[in-house]
C-alpha cells in the first residue's frame, strides 16, 4: 500500500461483507474503502491475516490470506492477493480451499498539493474458482480513488464497477469513503462508510459502516484490524486482523 501514516483502509473481506465472495478484491488495509497512494518505488508490503464474515446462517472468509504489494515504478504499485477459503452454512457440510487469485495494477496520475487531492486508477481481476467463495469465473473491477489530507486528518475515497459476469451474478458499482486521524505514536483510526448496487440477480442492494485501526511496531511492522456491519441489505457482521511487514531499500 504505502507508508504506515497513509495505510489506514482495508480488507480482503472488503466485499464479502459488501458483494459477496467474489468482490473480496484489494483495498487498503485494514477496511473496505482503498485510497490512491501506492507503496514508494522498489519497496514492498506484505500482510497475512483473517478475515471473517457472518452472514445470517453462514459463515465465511480466509484464514489465512496473504497479500503482497510492490512499487514497481515511481507512482505504480503491483499487487497479488492468495487467500484460502472457508464457508459454513447450516444447509452445508463446511469447505475450505484456495479459490481466487487476485492481482492489480495502482497508478496514481495526479499527485496531491496544497489545493487538489491525489487520484489513482487500480484496475483488479479475480481468478475465481468453484470452491468456497469463488465465482467460478474471472471478475473485473475498475476504480478510481481520491484522498486529500488536512493536518493529522485524511480523507479518501471513490469507487468503480465490477465485472462480474458469472451467473447468476451481474455487475454491480461499489463506492466508499473513509476518514482516518494520526494517533501519537504514528497509529491510526478511521471509520467508513461504503456501498453497493445488487451483485447478483433477484438481490438488493447494500450499505455498510466500519472502524478500524493500525498500530505500529517499530518502522518495518504493524498490526491492523477492523470490524463492520450492514446497515442496509443484509445484515452482515465481517472482521479483519492482519500482520504488516515492510521492505525496501533505505
Amino acid at each position: 500500500m504505502k507508508s504506515i501514516r497513509a495505510a489506514l483502509c482495508r480488507a480482503a473481506l472488503c466485499l464479502v461483507m459488501l458483494a459477496g465472495a467474489a468482490s473480496q478484491a484489494f483495498a487498503g488495509p485494514p477496511f473496505f474503502t482503498d485510497d490512491p497512494e501506492p507503496v514508494e518505488f522498489r519497496h514492498y508490503e506484505i500482510y497475512a491475516g483473517a478475515e471473517y464474515t457472518h452472514d445470517g446462517d453462514e459463515v465465511s472468509g480466509s484464514l489465512p490470506f496473504v497479500e503482497i504489494n510492490f512499487g514497481a515504478a515511481p507512482n505504480l504499485q503491483l499487487s497479488g492477493n492468495l487467500p484460502l477459503a472457508y464457508q459454513r452454512a447450516s444447509s452445508t457440510p463446511a469447505a475450505y480451499a484456495l479459490t481466487s487469485l487476485e492481482f492489480g495494477a495502482k497508478y496514481r496520475f495526479v499527485p496531491e498539493d496544497a489545493g487538489r487531492p491525489q487520484v489513482s486508477i487500480y484496475p483488479q481481476v479475480v481468478f475465481g474458482s468453484s470452491g468456497p467463495g469463488g465465482n467460478g469465473a474471472p471478475q473485473y473491477f475498475v476504480p478510481l480513488w481520491a484522498q486529500k489530507s488536512y493536518g493529522p486528518w485524511t480523507i479518501f475515497g471513490g469507487g468503480g464497477r465490477w465485472f462480474n459476469a458469472a451467473p447468476p451474478n451481474q455487475d454491480f458499482w461499489f463506492s466508499g469513503l473513509c476518514v482516518q486521524h494520526d494517533l501519537p505514536g504514528g497509529a491510526l483510526v478511521g471509520i467508513e462508510v461504503y456501498h453497493s448496487t445488487p451483485e447478483a440477480f433477484n438481490t438488493s442492494d447494500r450499505t455498510g459502516v466500519g472502524a478500524g485501526f493500525i498500530a505500529p511496531i517499530g518502522h518495518h511492522h504493524a498490526i491492523l484490524a477492523s470490524f463492520g456491519r450492514g446497515i442496509h441489505g443484509d445484515n452482515t457482521f465481517a472482521g479483519y486482523v492482519a500482520y504488516e511487514f515492510m521492505l525496501g531499500p533505505k
